[in-house]
């Protein structure tokens, strides 16, 4: 008798755990009660399965969300006489689908004597959580060459970042962009770009996130040294559809002036 309901309680118990174990977004909380079933892997959540605290930023998105992404910036180069300030207008088209992000970037230029339109950039990339305080995101793109330049073609490109969340409000990242390039110039000697970054970032409140980045890339001209930046954002989300972006860059340890800044706002279309 012992063993027959020693037997009976062994089945209960397996088919209750086996329907705890149904947590699609796996924050801890069943689907059975889970309110928020589509809770960002990293978020900390309630007993209802919803995020308590972090600011969810743009690029950490699962859901079936469209962002739609207007910016301008402005670039300051003493080198050139002729283009010492570059504006570019730029569209950004971002369709997160479970832990894929699908990205399509237009842009426009226009310098003190020219105007036309940029390269356009489509790229996949996808998340892979380590665990619940590390991402990683890897992910493959192509520029097409519909700036309007002679030796202008089509390159790749190949991105890598791993985001580790220390606390609830401080994060560190590193990663690099590994980019072939099959432009020719009859004047330089054009080769492969590559670029690593690291930073800190920090959540301010449940609305406002700054980080401070340093990044060395290597120019496609081969005669060019290694440019060494210094690179700060803050995103701010102004509410549930709308947010901001605001993006500071300066190349340091060299002679010359070379800075932009980019302004941005985004509209989030979420299923």
């Amino acid at each position: 008798m012992m063993i027959r309901y020693l037997s009976i309680y062994l089945i209960v118990f397996n088919f209750i755990y086996a329907q705890n174990l149904q947590d699609y977004d796996m924050d801890g909380v069943p689907d059975t009660i889970d309110v928020c079933s589509y809770t960002p892997f990293f978020d900390k959540v309630d007993k209802y399965g919803c995020s308590t605290k972090r600011l969810v930023l743009p690029e950490d998105k699962d859901n079936h969300n469209l962002d739609v992404i207007f910016s301008y910036g402005l670039a300051h180069n003493d080198d050139s006489k002729d283009r010492e300030e570059l504006d570019k207008s730029e569209i950004e088209l971002n369709y997160y689908k479970n832990s894929w992000i699908y990205s399509l970037k237009i842009g426009y230029l226009k310098s003190n004597s020219w105007s036309d339109i940029d390269d356009t950039i489509l790229s996949i990339k996808r998340h892979f959580q380590i665990n619940q305080d590390i991402r990683l995101t890897t992910g493959i793109g192509i520029k097409l060459p519909t700036h309007d330049f002679e030796g202008n073609e089509v390159d790749y490109s190949f991105y890598e970042n791993l985001n580790y969340y220390i606390t609830d409000d401080f994060s560190i990242f590193l990663g690099g962009v590994y980019s072939i390039i099959n432009d020719n110039s009859k004047e330089s000697s054009i080769g492969n770009v590559y670029s690593y970054y690291f930073g800190i970032g920090y959540f301010l409140s449940k609305n406002l996130y700054a980080n401070l980045s340093y990044s060395s890339t290597k120019s496609k001209f081969s005669e060019q040294q290694l440019i060494d930046t210094l690179s700060s954002t803050i995103f701010y989300q102004i509410d549930e559809k709308w947010f901001t972006l605001f993006g500071y860059s300066n190349e340091i340890l060299d002679d010359d002036f070379h800075n932009s800044i980019d302004c941005k706002i985004g509209y989030s279309f979420a299923n």
